[in-house]
């Protein structure tokens, strides 16, 4: 077993073993790259879904909340690694979660009560809410948006006067948004892949420009103990301008939504 793995298995077991808590329970899940069999040692960490009663407004117990802190705390002593929980509620699922994050929550390892439950829970609750194409693509549209200014901000404000490793740094973050927005540009047109190595194959197969730079992205990622300063100045404006492609692509000629309209479709 893996270290992000048996990480994992302590979380679970800490949570079982803590009766009070346990009894509010719905689901424990495993999110992210690690289930999917992506994970980077220099680069992922690890997300655990746990999905809680709540009180009638949607609240977990503060008691919950800190035993939950106190086994994250407990757990992180022992690996070099971040470990974020994931503390939602039904309520947040029905009320909250959009459905681009349902669908990728779906695509987690389910551990608690049985590997199929976060699937049904989910499938319910999007065939509830019958997302329709336009809310769909406004969704996606909005999103590019959103992650095109924040790229941007982060591009121009990093520096090596008020960052250490400033471009390494943005380099990391530079690629996560790369996979993030052919994911986006994918999901427009109603596609979702399940991972990056599904990514890259449906962009190669459905999208009208070159992605080959995301194989040489995932390799950085699978490779960062070994990625250099200069090797993320080079890379840094290739990555920039591809993702200038997608922007141009999806955002030429989208006007809307306006934030004030998205909200009102969500």
């Amino acid at each position: 077993m893996n270290k992000f793995n048996l990480a994992y298995s302590k979380i679970e077991q800490k949570i079982k073993s803590n009766k009070r808590l346990f009894k509010s329970v719905k689901i424990i899940a495993l999110l992210g790259s690690v289930p999917c069999g992506e994970k980077s040692n220099q680069w992922s960490d690890l997300d655990v879904l746990v999905v809680i009663n709540s009180t009638p407004s949607g609240n977990i117990p503060f008691g919950h909340l800190q035993t939950l802190k106190n086994i994250t705390k407990e757990v992180s002593s022992n690996y070099s690694f971040p470990i974020s929980i994931f503390p939602h509620t039904i309520d947040d699922f029905k009320k909250y979660v959009c459905f681009e994050y349902l669908i990728h929550y779906s695509s987690g390892y389910c551990t608690y009560p049985n590997s199929k439950a976060l699937k049904n829970i989910i499938k319910q609750i999007l065939k509830s809410r019958n997302v329709s194409e336009k809310i769909r693509k406004g969704y996606c549209i909005y999103h590019l948006r959103h992650i095109r200014f924040n790229l941007l901000r982060k591009y121009i404000s990093l520096n090596e006067y008020n960052s250490k490793d400033c471009n390494t740094k943005f380099l990391k973050l530079l690629i996560d948004k790369m996979i993030k927005v052919t994911d986006l540009a994918l999901n427009y047109s109603d596609i979702w892949p399940r991972n990056k190595r599904e990514i890259l194959e449906k962009a190669k197969k459905n999208l009208t420009f070159d992605v080959s730079i995301l194989n040489d992205a995932l390799k950085m990622r699978t490779n960062w103990a070994s990625i250099t300063d200069k090797d993320a100045k080079k890379f840094i404006s290739r990555g920039i301008l591809y993702l200038y492609n997608i922007f141009d692509l999806f955002l030429g000629n989208n006007i809307k939504p306006t934030p004030e309209e998205n909200m009102s479709l969500l």
